[in-house]
């Protein structure tokens, strides 16, 4: 019984794999060699004879279907014994696309040869709507005389066997895309020497753009510019560039396990923070902030950007890609005719900055013939990494130009500087530095101690700090100041102004400096001291206030009351009335009391008159000290009928009360005289 069953299964196989036959032979009839006019090769691809590499695709015959199982006829099949192999499919479908090819040995000795198909990268993969990164390779179907073995290489799929003399293999690759855009036998030798050379080259990039983006990094913590930080960025961004190109993102991606974390989304992400960050240089090494005010929030536009490409990267994978190789594009160019522009203007900073543009342009133009290219151009790749690597050379070599142009690695600087610094210190004068390109103002550290604020108060702060603290009636001045200087180009400053002590109280300070001309008409820095000369100022109030004031009772003196009783005699002949009035209060025998009590007391009696017919006069009358004891009252009335007898009545009797001096009683008189203007003129 069992016999029997055995026997009408292989019956039935037979019978099978008949129809089978048959129906492959209608189908690749039909569908498998009429629509593929270019890829009709039926040859063996001979391993011995093949030399150090040979291209497959003139090998491969393609094929393209929905179904998921397949036979075809084995490539190299004798005519009249032909054979077969069942494809199985493991794609996603609905269609099924297959390249399959033969391999045979005509030799005497085994060849180990490899085939290795490069992964689908920036090369020929076209600007919008690019091809999709990776691996292009779902499955392998064999048959023959070898085992196919997968070997490990960063960016491309390569497959070892050994073929031994007289045998033949059968390969079927399914494919994710159209087609494969490069397939490529080597001699093992050959394949692993080329290998090593690539993986040596490519690792050597990456350290160099490595490094690079840390010295960019290095720069922005030794100068807070928002040129190195968007310069980092745009380098941060290169080197996974360059990770992406040569192959290493699988196995990064691969060991981190995430499943949204794919080649797609890391090409839209790295691409798209290429772009933001190449409009970021242009606005920042352009100081775009001098023409477009809105620019001064750079910090916020760099997070909106960033989170913008994030979120397109994850939304549309395929999409952005394409926008982002089309805003970098035109921000290459068009960056380069305005730094142009403003090269030939005179600018300073596109000056700098023509160079490192300049490599960025030629770049961007690489890469577009790059994309655009055919995917078998295996040099390529290699050359736009290293391309790549030479701009951020010439970015670093900018970068630091700009960092150190103003002389920080001179020993001869240093020691000049100590020199001043000592100087400045004696003198007690403090740095002023003012770069109108940078809208940047650094003053010394020592000015925030003399004016008891916390460190950093000032120097931190910048200039919107600086004229907080500066008087408001001195702000117009100071600035008006600061842009003749710079209009000047060589312009000098001088000029005294208040700062706020953190009493609250304001001192007063002068700046002397003078502006240094850069390459254009206006200068590019101003730098000076500031001196502390308030103790200056507060003598000079005091001489001018010593000039018309009684030193002792703080009552205007001779010169000022004469000046006061000249002007109130004009404005009485305009008006055409006589009601002007003067008294003069002598107090009786004070030089007589002024030596037997000493002049300090003789002093306190002074101002304790002058206090009391201070309180007696009205609003529009003036009382002053004349040399002595003397007092003299200038009287304006508001009218006429004011009763004068009576008001010098009122004086005589403030001056007799009694006054307490160190537990001293003392009494006092006065002799009091009057006169008015009794007619105009």
């Amino acid at each position: 019984m069992r016999r029997y069953q055995r026997a009408m299964s292989r019956y039935r196989s037979a019978v099978g794999g008949f129809a089978s036959l048959l129906g492959f032979a209608i189908w690749s009839a039909l569908v498998f060699f009429a629509p593929l006019s270019t890829a009709q090769a039926a040859e063996l691809a001979d391993v011995a004879t093949s030399g150090a590499r040979l291209d497959l695709r003139p090998y491969f015959a393609a094929l393209e279907t929905d179904r998921r199982d397949v036979p075809i006829e084995k490539p190299g099949s004798v005519t009249g014994a032909k054979d077969f192999m069942i494809l199985r499919a493991k794609g996603k479908g609905p269609t099924f696309r297959w390249v399959a090819g033969g391999f045979t040995n005509s030799g005497k000795t085994a060849r180990d040869v490899v085939i290795a198909i490069a992964d689908q990268g920036f090369v020929g993969s076209g600007i919008f709507w690019p091809k999709l990164p990776g691996e292009n390779i779902d499955n392998i179907t064999t048959a023959g005389a070898a085992t196919l073995q997968r070997l490990s290489i960063a960016g491309k799929q390569a497959y070892g066997f050994t073929l031994e003399p007289g045998k033949t293999i059968a390969i079927a690759f399914e494919i994710a895309g159209p087609s494969l855009s490069a397939v490529t036998l080597w001699q093992r030798g050959a394949f692993d020497e080329q290998k090593d050379y690539f993986a040596f080259f490519r690792g050597s990039l990456l350290g160099i753009a490595v490094l690079l983006a840390v010295a960019m990094l290095a720069l922005y913590a030794f100068r807070f510019r928002p040129v190195f930080l968007a310069a980092s960025g745009f380098a941060v961004a290169s080197v996974g560039f360059i990770l992406l190109e040569a192959g290493h993102l699988p196995a990064i991606f691969a060991a981190l396990q995430i499943p949204w974390l794919t080649l797609a989304f890391a090409r839209a992400f790295i691409e798209g923070l290429m772009a933001v960050f190449l409009v970021l240089y242009l606005m920042t090494v352009l100081d775009l902030r001098r023409f477009v005010a809105v620019l001064d929030n750079v910090a916020l536009l760099l997070g909106g950007l960033v989170i913008a490409v994030a979120a397109s990267s994850f939304l549309q994978p395929l999409i952005a890609p394409g926008i982002a190789r089309a805003i970098f594009g035109v921000t290459a160019l068009g960056g380069f005719i305005l730094i142009f522009f403003l090269w030939r203007q005179g600018d300073a900073k596109a000056e700098a900055a023509l160079v490192s543009w300049s490599a960025i342009l030629l770049w961007t133009f690489a890469s577009l013939v790059a994309i655009l290219a055919d995917p078998r151009s295996t040099g390529l790749s290699p050359a736009l990494l290293a391309g790549l690597c030479a701009v951020l050379v010439v970015m670093v070599f900018t970068l630091v130009h700009q960092a150190f142009s103003k002389g920080y690695l001179s020993q001869h600087f240093f020691r000049e500087a100590g020199r001043r610094a000592l100087a400045l210190a004696g003198a007690r004068a403090y740095v002023w530095d003012w770069q109108p390109e940078d809208n940047d103002l650094h003053v010394g550290e020592e000015i925030e101690r003399a004016l008891g604020l916390q460190p950093g108060l000032l120097c931190e702060g910048g200039i919107d700090s600086f004229l907080e603290f500066m008087h408001p009636t001195d702000r117009a001045a100071y600035l008006t100041a600061v842009e003749i200087a710079e209009q000047q180009g060589n312009g000098v400053i001088e000029g005294e102004f208040r700062l706020r002590h953190g009493d609250g109280d304001y001192r007063w300070f002068q700046l002397r400096g003078r502006g240094m001309p850069g390459g254009g008409p206006r200068a590019i820095r101003c730098i000076g001291t500031l001196t502390d000369v308030t103790a200056a100022k507060r003598s000079e109030q005091r001489l001018l206030t010593d000039a018309v004031y009684d030193v002792v009772t703080g009552l205007p003196n001779r010169a000022l009351f004469i000046d006061r009783v000249a002007r109130a005699l004009a404005a009485a002949d305009e008006a055409g009335h006589a009601n002007v009035h003067i008294l003069l209060a002598t107090v009786d025998r004070f030089k007589t009391v002024n030596d037997a009590l000493g002049h300090a007391a003789g002093d306190g009696l002074l101002m304790v008159i002058a206090r009391r017919l201070t309180a007696e006069i009205g609003p529009n009358d003036s009382v002053a000290r004349l040399p002595g004891g003397q007092f003299a009252i200038l009287c304006v009335p508001p009218d006429s009928g004011r009763a004068m007898a009576t008001f010098a009545k009122a004086v005589a009797k403030a001056i007799a009360q009694p006054i307490t001096l160190d537990s001293q009683e003392i009494f006092l008189t006065a002799s009091i005289g009057m006169a008015h203007n009794r007619e105009p003129g």
